[in-house]
């Protein structure tokens, strides 16, 4: 018996990492906006923990954690849209939301000693809780005049005030900005005298790590000369792009708001293809699938304004196109080692109406040498229509690369 005490002692509570889910019940309610639910640190939920609080209706509150015990958490809730769901009578989904930031003028619950308030109620009393609200469910399905008991009031800014003051903080987006990464990479370099042959890729990558919003502006350039020197002729090929992202963390429950501008021009051997590409997304959405340390997915869907000038080897001459595209993107990354990270992202954009697709799917390794330095691999598959439509070349390619990382903070 000692022995499996022991065992119990010894197993870890884990805390819940974010997108972690659990059903539960509140038992308790205090002024407020104070309630107590059926989960604690045995749980996951420890102290200053962030939910969110659900049900089969939609979304219910967001919620705090003051003070945990070991079957039971004291919490205090906010953003209260809906009061009318919050009941003694109702089973809750209590979801992680360690991504997202506590308002500020909550932060203060952090330094707040709670171990002298809220002792009525402790763990001995669950059962005794959990007995009652069967009852009363019972009973109300068979009692029409049984009413429910609204626990919170609605919190008294309105619902388009309060995602106002969400996502748009001039604070936050003073802090997100005070720290910059900076990214340099490029690929093995190769220059030959003779016939002036070289190869080389070269980037950088300026971006953001911010809790609510995040930045990134990148350049990459990709330049090679083959030369035949029997005949003296050469084959040159030049790619340039340039993008620009913007993310507004958490916009709503899980979904980010994200935009974006690129910009790229390519010549082969003289000929435009294209000459310059500009494509703008104004605004789209990005939804975590998983923010976990150790796997980090998310899924994104932005519609946006292509407008391409190539030179059209079939049809002899300068074309332009202007297209309204999708642009759908899945990407995973998946930690294999402390040091090595694999990488996976489909990025499809299909035109308005799907008659046409480009394809470009990534599939990368990355290997952290020291805290600046990393090596990367990266297969890179793209897939356009319109190579074979102007060029009369295979509309598919394949590119394999490996990329030397420098990043440092500014």
């Amino acid at each position: 018996m000692k022995f499996i005490i022991l065992c119990m002692i010894s197993l870890p509570v884990l805390a819940l990492v974010y997108g972690d889910k659990m059903t539960g019940r509140v038992l308790k309610a205090y002024n407020e906006n104070y309630l107590v639910l059926n989960r604690g640190l045995e749980d996951g939920i420890f102290k200053n923990e962030h939910v969110k609080i659900t049900n089969e209706q939609g979304y219910v509150s967001r919620a705090i954690c003051v003070k945990p015990r070991m079957m039971i958490s004291h919490c205090k809730v906010y953003r209260v849209v809906n009061p009318q769901l919050l009941s003694l009578d109702n089973e809750y989904t209590i979801s992680s939301i360690k991504q997202s930031e506590i308002p500020d003028d909550l932060k203060r619950l952090k330094d707040i000693d709670y171990s002298n308030r809220y002792n009525d109620f402790t763990d001995k009393d669950v059962n005794k809780a959990l007995k009652a609200q069967n009852e009363r469910i019972v009973n109300f399905d068979l009692v029409n005049d049984f009413k429910r008991e609204t626990l919170a009031p609605r919190d008294s800014a309105t619902k388009t005030q309060a995602l106002l003051d969400k996502n748009f903080n001039k604070k936050k987006l003073d802090k997100d900005l005070k720290e910059l990464k900076v990214k340099l990479f490029a690929s093995p370099l190769s220059f030959q005298k003779q016939g002036g042959q070289y190869s080389q890729d070269l980037g950088i990558e300026i971006a953001n790590n911010g809790t609510k919003y995040d930045f990134s502006l990148a350049y990459f350039s990709r330049k090679n000369k083959v030369a035949n020197q029997y005949i003296d002729t050469s084959i040159t090929q030049e790619t340039s792009s340039f993008e620009a992202g913007f993310e507004l963390k958490d916009f709503s429950d899980d979904t980010s708001a994200i935009s974006f501008v690129k910009i790229k021009s390519q010549e082969f051997d003289g000929i435009k293809t294209p000459m310059n590409s500009t494509k703008i997304g104004p605004i789209g959405a990005k939804y975590y699938l998983s923010q976990k340390d150790d796997f980090k997915s998310f899924f994104s869907y932005v519609p946006f304004f292509e407008k391409t000038r190539l030179d059209s080897v079939l049809k002899d001459r300068t074309i332009e196109k202007n297209l309204i595209r999708h642009r759908l993107v899945l990407k995973v990354q998946k930690a294999l080692t402390k040091n090595i990270d694999l990488n996976f992202n489909a990025d499809l954009q299909p035109e308005l109406t799907f008659n046409e697709l480009s394809t470009f799917i990534d599939l990368g390794l990355d290997l952290k040498m020291t805290k600046n330095l990393s090596l990367s691999y990266t297969l890179n598959f793209i897939s356009n229509s319109l190579i074979e439509d102007n060029y009369q070349l295979e509309n598919t390619d394949l590119i394999n690369s490996i990329n030397f990382n420098y990043a440092f903070v500014l």
